[in-house]
């Protein structure tokens, strides 16, 4: 789909990549998170958008038998138990600004989910028997759109765009093309250049100094967060663990305005924004439950 056509302030259907059109009276807009010309599109067209708070961060990963023994301790070895998760958050009274884990992934791997080919994007993924060497988990920093951007509804687009493209430009001073840029968690605390160490990520990683890629602010915080998890989780910092960057796509800075009874677009009839595309998920679970919802809403129209 290339854009939803209009008429008036009401749906008419949609514009394919190859010219067609294919009629319709509703549109579930359920884009994911990474479609911005869809959201640019709709802008032009009037739909009102409005600027939504997110998270960006690093990507951490540690021995899997390491997060083992923190978690299950005596029993880490007992062959009835799997590989052992986490979930970790950390919250500043004084700023408000939030860090936490997300998307951890026990016995997994550290993928690459960028859309466009000029930036790098982390993410994490686990197999079904969650049998690698390695868990992972993205550390992100909640990003509060209206104390950093204002009335811009793009503008946390635009700060996204540009800590990948840091990225990409990174890994491509150092000899790279699609690796992470990667730091130990002792390095980054640190703040030094230090060597890699082994990683589940079949992209590759190269040696980068994230202290110096990432906002200070935002660096700040990560450093506090990490001392912070590592007293509830004894081992958390590790000189066995290492961080990925960069951790951009938690959720969309963008929300299409909906009416929360009939879950259609406030500005356009037809439009039924779902999920993490539209600002109303942050994750596999959360975007299935609203695609339910949005399913159920038009089913009762149509009756």
């Amino acid at each position: 789909v290339k854009s939803v056509l209009f008429e008036g302030n009401r749906v008419r259907g949609v514009l394919l990549e190859n010219g067609k059109q294919v009629q319709g009276q509703q549109v579930d807009l359920a884009t994911g998170h990474s479609s911005v010309p869809i959201l640019e599109s709709l802008a032009k067209e009037g739909v009102f958008l409005e600027g939504k708070s997110f998270a960006v961060g690093l990507r951490i990963e540690h021995p899997q038998k390491e997060i083992n023994k923190i978690q299950y301790k005596a029993y880490a070895d007992h062959p009835s138990l799997g590989a052992a998760n986490y979930r970790l958050a950390n919250h500043d009274k004084k700023t408000g600004i939030g860090v936490y884990s997300f998307c951890m992934c026990p016995g997994g791997y550290v993928v690459s989910s960028g859309t466009e080919s000029d930036g790098i994007v982390s993410n994490g993924m686990s197999n079904y028997k969650r049998n690698s060497p390695f868990a992972n988990a993205a550390i992100v920093v909640s990003i509060n759109h209206e104390e950093s951007f204002g009335k811009d509804v793009f503008a946390g687009l635009t700060f996204r765009k540009e800590l990948e493209l840091k990225a990409k430009a990174a890994v491509n001073a150092l000899g790279g093309n699609k690796e992470f840029p990667t730091q130990s968690v002792l390095g980054f605390l640190n703040q030094k250049e230090v060597p890699l160490l082994p990683s589940s990520s079949p992209s590759g990683c190269v040696p980068a100094r994230l202290d110096a890629l990432l906002p200070q602010t935002i660096n700040k915080r990560l450093a506090e967060a990490l001392e912070k998890f590592n007293r509830s989780m004894p081992g958390f910092i590790s000189s066995h663990a290492q961080l990925l960057g960069v951790e951009t796509r938690t959720s969309c800075p963008v929300r299409v305005l909906r009416d929360p009874e009939s879950l259609q677009s406030v500005s356009h009839s037809g439009l039924y924004p779902a999920g993490e595309g539209a600002g109303y998920a942050g994750g596999i679970t959360s975007a299935a439950v609203d695609g339910v919802r949005i399913a159920e809403a038009i089913a009762e129209q149509l009756q």
